[in-house]
């Protein structure tokens, strides 16, 4: 009977339940039930900054992903082995960390410490561990590492710069404003800062947006209003009337005449200052070939081939852009339009198929460079430049020359140039328009350029011998660019991807990296001192890298002022920003920054949005401590900087630009640093608005009257797709007209949003 009642129970007991697989994803990608993509940490775990463990079993011990990406048993989230640049970042956050209180500020400061210090810039830029792995979060590796697990994240640090950015404006996170039918600019996403309230609130009522009507009602500022608005209306008026006597937004209609190049001797001097300046920076020519074909060109000029004429033209207009006798010839500026029409209409010509050659990509370079400087149809650059992007995939520059068979070294150092300067121009285009960078790291495979001189290679040579990277060749700024190549696209991708949520230590981690790349730029400066290096060289370098950390820790320098924990960024976008807008003294580059043209404007921008900022910041903050009366020696450098730029905002309305924003801007800056209370804040504002533009008024009037008529004999009925000379510095981010930031009632879901 026992034993039946035994055979019973265990019939009627559940069979043994099958072991579970072991998990392959981390606890907390199982506890939040998204999908993890197992490394070590995890993707999902290093943007939430919590501590990322591995346990394939429950009551198992943890188990921890080596960044190889093999598991190994026994190993806590304390004990994870992370990268050599981790360790190193880390005992030196360690020491510094026992001298406060708040383990995560005093390892923050220990990364922008440590960031400052030319002993951790020895290592070689192209070899970084961001440059090799792409991951560009060594930072956040450290911080969860010293963070004690029972300590929370300090708050603020989870907030990504696009939360804080759209935040400011009072969108969602999933929404997308428009400005002129595209996406902002970096310049106008960090003119979105509440410290400009009252400057935009001025223009705003200025121009009729209910949102701010009640702002200046007061007895003071209410009949400055009326006045602001015909000021404005009045300079658009003269604005139209100069710009009816520029090339229109029809085509020119070019003829053999317009192609005709200068004097031999006014183009001899031009193209020797081509060669001197931008040459170094955006390889495109190999000197000698081109001296070569330069003067079988001026054998015989009528005879010369098209390709060739457009080369030799689009050369000559590039370098007379900095000398000294631009100014002498009004003219000028419409005779190079007319060559950079034509030079677009022979590469967009039926028969472009012939273009896809080494000479084709140099003319689109030489085009692109042209009208970045020259400005016409700058909005359409970067989409210009994605067409010279597929040419020269096409033509096979994203690979190396050592693939190619039958490949001459002259060729080969061509191609590796050309590539280099093609990716180059895309990176800037993208930082200019905010737009995604379609060349990332793995799409190609082109080395870089050999170390040497134009001179010492030609099509007879058949061996190469590079000089030791710390000597200056014509090719070491090129080589100093592709260093930071891989840092700056990194940035682009953090910035500009659709999806991107960048954080503070992915900042931080990035702009470490650029620091210490642009710090061996400056030893290398100091070792050649002698050499071929000029100002012009050293200045556009230093704005090909800096203009990147103003984007970058822009976003979190608006949120220093509330947070401290940003306040190092606040200080990297002004250092930044001095360095653009404070360059060294030369001459070629101060008439590069006069003429107004699209190749610095954005950076510009950007760098005087971070100024503005730092200065209204402060001088709220000595209104509120009562010490306005104090002097300050870094408010009065950052004044100076800004007179600097009134005043080179001056000099463009007098030569060719016709926007009236940027000057009123600044002076309305100034106004808000002089005020000396709260009360008189608005009223200054209005009244230095008032000033600033009654005097650009009689800037712009004085150039109608030098102006001739305007004809409409030139112009045909083939669009060439460029747009007239649009040399606006738009500043419309402060202006109602742009549609779903400030113009609408509710002040940010008008028609400028798309959901």
């Amino acid at each position: 009977m026992e034993q039946r009642y035994q055979q019973q129970q265990q019939n009627e007991r559940p069979p043994p339940r099958k072991r579970r697989r072991p998990a392959l994803s981390c606890v907390q990608c199982r506890q939040r039930k998204i999908r993890c993509d197992r490394t070590q940490p995890c993707k999902n775990c290093s943007t939430a900054l919590v501590q990322c463990l591995y346990q394939p079993f429950v009551n198992s011990p943890v188990v921890t992903r080596l960044p190889s990406g093999e598991p190994t048993s026994g190993i806590s989230g304390s004990d994870v082995q992370y990268p050599a640049s981790v360790e190193h970042d880390s005992r030196a956050a360690e020491g510094y960390a026992r001298q406060s209180s708040y383990p995560i500020i005093s390892q923050l400061e220990a990364a922008a410490k440590e960031s400052s210090d030319p002993s951790t810039s020895s290592k070689n830029v192209g070899t970084s561990s961001l440059g090799a792995t792409g991951s560009g979060l060594d930072l956040r590796y450290q911080i969860l590492k010293e963070r004690p697990a029972d300590r929370p994240l300090q708050p603020g640090l989870e907030e990504s710069g696009w939360h804080i950015l759209k935040q400011q404006v009072g969108l969602k996170d999933s929404d997308v404003p428009l400005n002129k039918h595209r996406p902002p600019r970096w310049s106008e996403w960090l003119g979105t800062a509440p410290e400009f309230s009252t400057i935009y609130s001025c223009y705003a009522a200025a121009g009729g947006a209910d949102v701010f009507a009640n702002w200046f009602q007061d007895a003071e500022t209410a009949p400055l209003i009326p006045r602001i608005s015909e000021l404005l209306q009045r300079a658009k008026n003269v604005a139209v009337k100069i710009k009816s006597s520029r090339p229109s937004r029809a085509s020119l209609q070019i003829t053999a005449g317009d192609l005709t190049p200068p004097a031999r001797d006014v183009a001899d001097a031009m193209v020797e200052l081509y060669f001197q300046s931008f040459e170094s920076t955006y390889r495109i020519l190999h000197r000698s070939s081109f001296r070569h074909e330069y003067e079988k060109f001026w054998a015989s000029p009528d005879a010369a081939p098209a390709n060739l004429r457009l080369k030799v033209l689009l050369v000559v207009a590039i370098g007379a852009s900095i000398h000294e006798d631009i100014d002498k010839d009004p003219q000028f500026y419409n005779t190079a339009f007319r060559w950079i029409c034509a030079a677009q209409d022979w590469l967009l010509a039926p028969s472009e198929k012939a273009r896809l050659d080494i000479t084709g990509i140099q003319i689109h370079c030489l085009t692109f460079l042209a009208r970045q400087i020259y400005s016409p149809s700058a909005d359409l650059v970067w989409i210009s430049v994605g067409n010279m992007v597929n040419a020269a995939i096409q033509l096979g520059l994203h690979r190396d020359p050592k693939y190619i068979a039958a490949t001459s070294l002259l060729e080969a150092e061509l191609r590796r140039r050309l590539w280099a300067t093609i990716v180059e121009m895309e990176m800037q285009t993208s930082m200019d328009t905010a737009m995604t960078v379609r060349v990332r790291l793995d799409d190609f495979d082109t080395e870089p350029p050999s170390h040497i001189n134009d001179h010492e290679i030609d099509e007879e040579t058949k061996e190469i011998r590079p000089h030791p990277r710390a000597e200056y060749t014509e090719t070491s700024l090129q080589l100093l660019l592709l260093d930071t190549r891989p840092i700056r696209l990194q940035i682009l991708q953090l910035l500009n991807g659709p999806h991107s949520k960048f954080l503070y230590a992915d900042a931080l981690a990035l702009s470490k990296e650029l620091t210490n790349a642009h710090r061996t730029f400056s030893k290398f400066i100091q070792d050649n001192s002698r050499s071929g290096l000029t100002a012009f060289h050293r200045n556009l370098v230093d704005y090909c890298v800096c203009r990147f950390l103003i984007p970058l820790h822009g976003p979190f320098a608006s949120k220093a002022r509330t947070n401290p924990l940003f306040h190092y960024s606040r200080r990297v976008s002004v250092d930044a920003a001095m360095a653009i807008v404070s360059p060294e003294p030369c001459e070629p580059y101060t008439r590069l920054m006069t003429l107004g043209g699209n190749l610095l404007r954005e950076g510009l921008r950007c760098a005087i949005t971070a100024i503005n900022l730092e200065l209204v910041v402060q001088a709220d903050s000595d209104r509120l401590d009562g010490t306005l009366h104090r002097p300050s020696p870094f408010t009065e450098v950052l004044k100076k900087a800004v007179k600097d730029m009134m005043a080179l905002s001056e000099e463009q309305i007098k030569k060719h630009e016709t926007n009236v924003k940027l000057h009123t801007l600044l002076a309305s800056v100034l106004a808000i640093v002089d005020a000396g209370s709260d009360a008189s804040v608005r009223k200054r504002v209005a009244q230095a608005a008032i000033d600033s533009m009654e005097h650009c008024l009689g800037l712009l009037e004085s150039v109608v009257e030098t102006i001739p008529t305007p004809t409409s004999s030139s112009v045909s009925s083939v669009d060439f797709g460029l747009t007239d000379w649009d040399l606006d510095w738009n500043m419309d981010i402060l202006m109602p007209d742009m549609g779903g930031f400030w113009g609408s009632k509710s002040g940010a879901h008008s028609n400028g949003l798309l959901r």
